[in-house]
């Protein structure tokens, strides 16, 4: 998922999705080179990317490993057998379109995220790759950033061997590996750029961002609830446990319940609401199921917990100011560590900052 500067001009949102194709040139020549054209991006990023021998050599992978969404209708047509592998990859279709997996392209007002498949957060049985819909015409390095953070994470999901691991605490973890190493490698294509003509003119006075684990684990995952990389990586872990076996209407549902459960603040003087009593950690979240149906089932309650999370960031956030002195002093880390008291089932903890 993507760490993102938030950009101007709105240009992602004139999809291909109403039949527009993107304008060459495209970034491969293959399906992951087509997927990505259904998003309109500046000639200049492409042109730029395709300077890169890692940005080259990752497309090339994508483009043998992925197939476009749009040839799905087909697919299904042709092969009416044709259905999915438990890890999303197709069969039953033809040679050379087997052990593929889907690939969609679209935009999000949230922010540019990759989401597998497999994911709790995957409403389709596609690995998707949305772009920030802020992205203007004129962003060229964001949309490089971009454009380069996504592909290597798709990139990682596609070459990754093993089953995978095991243990909610290694999931985690290895959720927070992938987020750094899907930066570094991001960096590494930016650095090849950089080290052309074009690319030094084009990223004059660029900064890269360091890389640190404990940034990795804190920053905002981009998600229109507030939470940090560590705690999306938990709490929807949780919330993908708890919805194993449920369909994705289910799901859909249970989220939708949960979000019609109020929240509501209660001043010190006052009696805690529940909020507030579940963040101190005198009440949890299942003590409320008599009160509110939608927090009997262990995926209520997770998907509440989530809720929970982005109501007390926003609380937060209104009360002192991100980035302000208090914030940064130490209100941003309590809360760190406030959350992950009350809500963590697993022995997982922030990195320290050095």
């Amino acid at each position: 998922m993507s760490y993102l500067h938030v950009a101007s001009t709105g240009l992602a949102g004139r999809l291909a999705e109403v039949g527009q194709p993107a304008p060459t040139p495209t970034l491969s020549p293959g399906d992951f080179g087509l997927a990505m054209s259904h998003v309109a991006m500046p000639a200049d990023a492409i042109g730029l990317l395709l300077l890169s021998p890692t940005f080259k050599q990752m497309a090339q992978t994508l483009d043998a490993a992925y197939l476009d969404h749009r040839k799905m209708w087909t697919l299904r047509k042709n092969h009416p057998n044709m259905t999915y592998t438990k890890d999303f990859r197709l069969t039953g279709a033809a040679p050379g379109i087997n052990g593929r997996r889907i690939l969609y392209v679209g935009v999000s007002p949230v922010g540019s995220m990759f989401i597998p498949s497999s994911s709790v957060l995957a409403t389709i049985e596609y690995d998707t790759i949305r772009f920030h819909d802020a992205l203007g015409a004129a962003d060229t390095i964001p949309w490089i950033e971009a454009i380069a953070h996504e592909t290597a994470h798709a990139f990682a999901r596609v070459t990754a061997t093993g089953p995978g691991p095991a243990t909610a605490v290694a999931r985690a973890q290895a959720g927070v590996i992938d987020e750094c190493t899907t930066r570094r490698r991001e960096q590494k294509v930016i650095a090849e750029i950089r080290a052309t003509q074009k690319g030094r003119k084009a990223f004059a006075g660029y900064t890269p961002r360091p890389i640190r684990t404990c940034d990795c684990e804190r920053d905002w995952f981009p998600s229109s609830q507030k939470r940090t990389y560590l705690e999306h990586f938990v709490l929807s872990g949780d919330l993908e446990s708890a919805a194993k076996g449920l369909s994705s209407s289910d799901v859909q549902k249970i989220i939708a319940d949960v979000a019609a459960i109020p929240i509501k603040w209660s001043a010190k003087s006052q009696p805690p609401t529940m909020v507030v009593a579940i963040l101190r950690g005198s009440a949890t979240v299942a003590s409320f199921a008599k009160q509110f149906p939608a927090l009997q089932s262990p995926a209520g309650q997770a998907a509440f917990v989530l809720r929970i999370v982005d109501a007390s960031w926003r609380q937060l956030i209104a009360k002192v100011g991100e980035g302000s002195p208090t914030w940064t002093g130490g209100a941003q880390q309590l809360r760190l560590e406030r959350h992950a008291r009350v809500f963590f089932k697993i022995k997982v903890s922030y990195t320290k900052c050095p």
